[in-house]
């Protein structure tokens, strides 16, 4: 099964025969068979026809729409999963404090685990000073964590490692023309973060798309505050693959120097005016806010190297320290949402998450 992206301004898909077409006026771009599709993403201003959306909820395959700046505005949704034991488990686990709590720690347990091994295959190679003190408070906030008394203090150790790891992100960036002074996401003020924010949001997606076929209620999680529109629990569920998949895939994109500064810019004018020109009220709550012209952003090309990146770091073999049965990223990623829904049910005892070897 594939994923189909369409980036193409002003294309559009239809169905002919048992294939999706995507085509930009009269030139066909590409041709696959609908047998084959598992998920469609589609970015900017492109045009799924009623035939692909009825072909997408019949059956049940993915269909995300990004703006062109790579936000994710939403998802078709078909039917949702039957399975109302599991929302009702899940409502009933997050309405017990102490457990909420104690998912909560090992959730951050799992990012911070993550962003150190992150950091220490890179000081195995550069033993710099400012490496070791990073990693150094890193263990000081798990220590500060594993007693953490109550949400809030959970959140001050997220927030307390987060801030250590981005000051020494950049030292791990070996092209210069890429400079890194910290994390900037509303907007994204240079090209680092903009790659960053862009792969959040595919793995936001990615996420959503789990949960829902999962059954879990993507808008209730336990770290992140409930807040209309905010899916709270997928972005629970990112937290540890942020550094796992994103931060480590980003690295890799820059330092084998496969994005230049050319492919990074502001958006374009006429999409600034269309995302302000929106009601306000429709706006939902994701990693970024609406996109600024003070921001920068991928242009289109580089947004095709990174969303195909993406999807071959989804397919390489996993690292995980934990589930030694997950063949790949993919297969973790899922694993991990399955992982989730039995401890909500009383199945699992408690929340283990993935751990890079």
């Amino acid at each position: 099964m594939r994923t189909l992206v369409v980036t193409e301004p002003g294309a559009e898909l239809r169905v002919h025969e048992g294939y999706c077409l995507v085509l930009r006026g009269k030139a066909e771009l590409q041709r696959i068979r609908l047998s084959e599709i598992s998920r469609i993403l589609l970015f900017g201003p492109v045009q799924p026809s009623t035939a692909i959306l009825s072909w997408a909820l019949r059956a049940g395959a993915d269909l995300v729409f990004f703006d062109g700046t790579g936000r994710c505005r939403g998802r078709l949704v078909g039917p949702r999963s039957g399975n109302v034991a599991l929302r009702l488990a899940q409502l009933r686990f997050l309405d017990d404090p102490e457990k909420q709590l104690e998912l909560a720690r090992r959730i951050v347990e799992g990012k911070i685990r993550n962003q150190r091994a992150l950091l220490l295959r890179a000081q195995r190679e550069r033993p710099e000073r400012d490496l070791a003190l990073a990693l150094y408070g890193l263990r000081e906030d798990l220590a500060a964590l594993s007693v953490a008394p109550g949400l809030d203090h959970v959140r001050g150790c997220e927030g307390s490692a987060a801030s250590r790891y981005f000051q020494v992100f950049g030292r791990l960036i070996l092209d210069s023309r890429f400079p890194f002074g910290g994390r900037t996401r509303r907007p994204p003020l240079d090209a680092v973060n903009a790659c960053l924010s862009f792969g959040y949001a595919l793995l936001q997606g990615r996420v959503d798309s789990l949960a829902e076929r999962v059954g879990l209620d993507p808008m209730i999680g336990a770290l992140h505050e409930p807040r209309c529109g905010r899916p709270s629990l997928s972005l629970d569920l990112m937290e540890e693959w942020r550094p796992a998949l994103i931060d480590a895939l980003v690295l890799r994109l820059l330092n084998r120097r496969q994005l230049s500064p050319f492919d990074f810019g502001p958006p374009e004018r006429d999409e600034v005016e269309r995302v302000f020109a929106e009601d306000p009220r429709t706006a939902t709550e994701t990693e970024d806010e609406e996109p600024s012209p003070e921001g920068i952003y991928l242009r289109p090309p580089a947004r095709k190297i990174l969303i195909r990146a993406f999807q071959r770091r989804l397919r390489d073999p996993a690292r995980s320290a934990v589930n030694a049965m997950a063949r790949t990223y993919e297969d973790a990623l899922e694993a991990q949402v399955h992982h989730l829904g039995r401890v909500l049910l009383g199945s699992d005892s408690q929340y283990l998450p993935f751990l890079l070897r």
